[in-house]
């Protein structure tokens, strides 16, 4: 699996600047492939384990939160609709 828009500056995820980054890194996974990717992830995570890699030292504000935030999100919806994509 490729990284997924990995490479955001440390700066970026300062935690007095967490809800923007939060805000602007969600819009940038709303693109096609970053979309693709997070659907094929939510598929593995509903059945197995995913793993996520970060090199931040904050433990709370860094991509990978923000990334199983979002597959959490996408598969309590997927339990909620099923049948939709």
């Amino acid at each position: 699996m490729p990284p997924l828009l990995a490479g955001h500056p440390a700066k970026e995820r300062d935690p007095r600047r967490w809800r923007e980054f939060v805000a602007r890194y969600r819009q940038e996974l709303r693109a096609p492939t970053a979309r693709t990717t997070l659907q094929d992830l939510a598929r593995r995570a509903a059945t197995g384990t995913v793993t996520l890699i970060y090199a931040a030292r904050d433990k709370e504000h860094n991509d990978a939160v923000v990334l199983r935030d979002t597959i959490e999100r996408s598969a309590r919806s997927r339990a909620n609709h099923p049948g939709s994509a």
